[in-house]
């Protein structure tokens, strides 16, 4: 009875100790851990906002209910941030969430020392689009119509940098239509711009649809003092481009063009657009760790991210805080985005850099 009471006892420590060093399961990977949701952003904006409304709720989805910790670190059009959590551990404790900025990448900036590609994909959201808004008085006789624009002779676009997002489409757009326009640095957000617009310092705009929604429509567009152009389209399941649901009465700027030209836009400044809206419509932001993440990781925190944008009192608060929900986007939708980055046409890479390249003719005032 002691010889069994013995062995038994021996094999029970023999199973703790191989337990103790066995490695943990997605189920408890991060049991008693910490993770730092790296922004590139200082707090107080959009994304800072967002990620502070998320962390409770992944927190609760991800297995092992980890403390999840919001740390800003803008600097360098957010690639601060992505390079720190590029060339962080692959353990899962420090990730990346935010928006991308492929177009930077496509034209070797300096600052990007990563590949997208590389990442380690959690997961990606929609949440909204983009849309221009144009001063009113930038045609003679005013501006009635958005195929109007085509008559304006000599426009300023009041901007944030050569590669941010909302630079790119406003820029992007007008070359489309070849209007002439002059590029202002030195506004520092889409609040610097509107108030640009407002006091006549700029004539287009760059917004998006949550901004639209919370502020222009009621506060610009309503008392005359901005006109909508167009919105950047969506694509539908085939592939095609679609109005935004956010915004469906606003036509996207396939439509203006038509109407203003009577054809579909073509040509290498629309290529080079359609692929820039491509590369930003299927998805506005995403949740990544760095390359090669171990699978335990990565593995729990794909369910964290999806059972949290999944979760009705998540929807319900993302409502209500910010006017929208963030649609969850396919796994294999972002990373086909992601991928073409390394299968672009050598020509549509040329005219981006060349784009890039161009100097602002101003500085803000």
């Amino acid at each position: 009875m002691q010889t069994k009471t013995f062995y038994r006892g021996v094999f029970v420590a023999a199973f703790l100790a191989i337990a103790a060093h066995a490695p943990a399961h997605a189920q408890d990977y991060f049991d008693n851990k910490k993770i730092n949701m790296i922004l590139g952003f200082a707090p107080g904006g959009p994304i800072d906002l967002a990620a502070r409304t998320m962390a409770p709720y992944l927190k609760k989805h991800t297995p092992g209910n980890p403390t999840i910790i919001v740390q800003n670190m803008p600097g360098a059009n957010t690639f601060t941030a992505h390079n720190h959590v590029f060339n962080a551990k692959g353990d899962g404790e420090n990730i990346f969430y935010g928006s991308w900025f492929a177009v930077s990448q496509i034209v070797d900036d300096p600052a990007v020392r990563f590949k997208y590609q590389d990442f380690s994909i959690i997961g990606a959201g929609k949440s909204g689009g983009f849309l221009l808004l144009a001063n009113p008085d930038i045609v003679p006789g005013g501006l009635t119509k958005s195929a109007d624009i085509v008559k304006a002779r000599k426009l300023h676009f009041p901007g944030q940098g050569p590669t941010n997002t909302f630079d790119l489409l406003g820029r992007m757009s007008l070359e489309v239509f070849k209007l002439p326009y002059n590029y202002t640095l030195g506004y520092r957000g889409v609040a610097d711009t509107r108030q640009a617009l407002t006091q006549k310092e700029g004539d287009i705009i760059v917004d998006s649809t949550t901004g639209f929604r919370s502020v222009d429509e009621d506060m610009l567009v309503k008392p005359g003092l901005a006109k909508v152009l167009w919105a950047i389209p969506d694509q539908d399941a085939n592939g095609n481009y679609v109005r935004n649901d956010m915004i469906p009465e606003v036509p996207t700027i396939v439509e203006v063009y038509k109407e203003a030209f009577g054809k579909e836009p073509s040509g290498i400044e629309w290529d080079a657009f359609d692929l820039v809206i491509k590369i930003n419509s299927v998805f506005t932001g995403f949740f990544a760790g760095p390359p090669n993440m171990d699978k335990r990781a990565l593995e729990a925190l794909r369910k964290g991210w999806s059972g949290m944008l999944q979760d009705p009192e998540f929807q319900a608060d993302t409502q209500k805080r910010f006017g929208y929900v963030i649609k969850e986007v396919p796994l294999a939708s972002a990373s086909k985005v992601i991928d073409t980055l390394g299968h672009l046409k050598p020509e549509l890479v040329a005219h981006l850099k060349k784009h890039i390249a161009e100097e602002a003719q101003e500085k803000k005032p």
